[in-house]
């Protein structure tokens, strides 16, 4: 998008200060604007607190996410949310009775938990058409408003069905978010920052898990009302991101898909540091100009040759490697087994020999690493590339699933209550989180927003959180009973998905580190695996393919 690939990437100011680069101060702007300035644009200190900020604003809507699914481990192991809605769960409980593994194996409790998602996938296919009709800012005000509601109904419930209904609007609130921010983030980023603007949605949910989790344990004190303070403090969230809407641009590739040219431009050029106003009679730089120029007429070509977004992907053959990668790399980040772990962390611990708060701090425990690792893989996208953090990844995930199994297994039959593997079982736990954290869980979300092109994104996008919402409701139903009657065999189930994902993963998705969105359809039809279903399309609206060798 910017110049060429050779363009040396700028490191965020406060990044440049600890590796001792010189940090460019705001240099005096004027109406037009000369080369040389522009190529200082994004280094320019005010330009980049100005990305970050909007990215960071975008990005409070994983929040909605993390802090949900940080909430309800802790909520549903609370004796008194139990007493209330499962008693004779709490029974159970109490009793000692039965296998530890199946405490907590009950439908109805499991469909409180997964009901989320049950609404939150439909929504994410509605966000993709509400995305394209108003706009990606527009999206994400809803949804925060859905999820306000949502936490109001759920922190005063008295009976089941209204904590189910309550949960279904959360679920509205999830889904419009989690469809619209990773691709507003793409779209204001600049190619050589995407990844880690991007990857600042994956931070916010596990920001959202960890403090969610931290007030797990806090409140764990007051016995009778302490898990609806927990699902009460949804309300910040909600909020942050409503009142971030209040501030946010709309994306230039939202506004010039809706006919607002003009205005489109001057969001760019803003974005880019080369005006301090966002009024649409500014005069750009001859960069922006043409950034501006490749952005529309990839967008005007996309749509013009395509019947809409969702008609698109799904019936044209050169958009079928999108629809293919925008469902199975969400299908198999669910199946590594991560949301069974942050759904159902505390019910987890007390079958190792754990306490409830000892659980509960266990999961706090967690909840740091998640959030550690991530920040890593800020640092690590637009570095090591996504394939190898894929593959980096899944090796310390399977190798930590592995050797989990085995200890679980010597606790059960040899080693009742013995506290030392206990410690090891949470030290390992740690390790697959934070594989998940720097590579599975952000890339999972940043790779489809980056393959689909500009008129294909939304429902791309929607797609891919579809997907994972619907596979997450399947986990979350699906995970108590198979640890009442797999037990340790659970890890091993999740392990073999594993090593499935990371072949396809090397076998089949082009590396888009650094390579401009416009680019990278022609990028994927020169993969071996898709140039079967696009080449010779491609080849008759004059698109360049680059070949990729097979499983590199």
């Amino acid at each position: 998008m910017l110049s060429g690939h050779d363009e040396k990437l700028v490191p965020p100011p406060f990044l440049a200060a600890a590796a001792g680069h010189e940090v460019l101060t705001s240099h005096k702007q004027s109406t037009i604007f000369s080369t040389a300035e522009v190529n200082l644009a994004l280094s320019n200190t005010t330009t980049v607190i100005r990305l970050f900020f909007y990215a960071i604003l975008a990005a409070c809507g994983g929040f909605l996410l993390g802090y949900d699914n940080g909430v309800m481990g802790g909520v549903s192991s609370s004796n008194a949310y139990l007493q209330l809605f499962f008693p004779e769960v709490m029974s159970s409980k109490m009793s000692g009775s039965g296998s530890v593994y199946c405490v907590y194996n009950d439908h109805i409790l499991s469909l409180v938990t997964s009901s989320l998602f049950l609404s939150a996938a439909p929504s994410a296919l509605l966000g993709g058409y509400l995305c394209n009709k108003h706009g990606r800012k527009a999206v994400l005000m809803a949804s925060g408003l859905a999820f306000l509601i949502g936490t109001a109904m759920v922190a005063s419930s008295f009976s089941v069905i209204q904590l189910v209904l309550g949960r279904l609007l959360l679920g509205v609130g999830v889904g419009l978010s989690t469809m619209a921010t990773p691709m507003y983030l793409t779209e204001i980023a600049p190619y050589k920052w995407r990844g880690r603007l991007n990857i600042c949605f994956q931070l916010f949910i596990t920001i959202g898990i960890f403090g969610a989790q931290g007030l797990n344990l806090g409140l764990l004190s007051i016995a009778d009302y302490g898990w609806r303070i927990s699902l009460a403090l949804g309300a910040v969230p909600a909020l942050l991101i409503i009142l971030g809407c209040i501030l946010l641009p709309d994306t230039p590739t939202s506004l010039i898909a809706r006919g607002q040219d003009a205005r489109a431009k001057a969001v760019l050029g803003y974005l880019r540091g080369t005006s301090q106003k966002k009024e649409a009679d500014t005069v750009f730089s001859s960069e922006v100009n043409e950034e501006f120029e490749i952005l529309k007429n990839s967008v005007e070509n996309t749509l013009s040759s395509q019947r809409g977004s969702f008609c698109a992907l799904f019936t044209r053959l050169r958009c079928r490697p999108h629809m293919f990668m925008c469902c199975l790399l969400p299908f198999f980040q669910q199946f590594t087994g991560i949301n069974a772990i942050m759904f159902f962390g505390p019910q987890l611990f007390q079958a190792a020999g754990q306490g409830d708060r000892a659980s509960l701090l266990s999961c706090v425990i967690i909840g740091s690493v998640n959030v550690g690792s991530t920040f890593l893989a800020l640092w690590l996208a637009d570095l090591c590339g996504r394939k190898r953090l894929f593959f980096a990844g899944a090796v310390q995930m399977l190798l930590t699933l592995g050797v989990v199994a085995g200890l679980i297994q010597l606790i059960k039959t040899q080693y009742a209550g013995n506290t030392r593997i206990a410690a090891a079982i949470i030290a390992l736990i740690c390790l697959f989180v934070s594989g998940f954290a720097y590579s599975w869980g952000p890339l999972a979300w940043l790779v489809p927003s980056e393959l689909a092109n500009e008129s294909t994104r939304s429902a791309g996008m929607g797609l891919t959180t579809f997907t994972n919402f619907f596979f997450t409701f399947v986990i979350g139903q699906a995970f108590l009973p198979m640890m009442c009657s797999m037990e340790w065999g659970v890890y091993l189930f999740f392990a073999g998905f594993v090593i499935i994902m990371s072949l396809y993963v090397q076998c089949t998705l082009p590396e888009t580190m650094g390579i401009a969105t416009e680019e990278v359809e022609g990028l994927i039809c020169g993969s071996w695996p898709w140039r079967m279903w696009c080449n010779e399309k491609l080849e008759d609206q004059g698109v360049e393919t680059i070949a990729v060798k097979p499983c590199v």
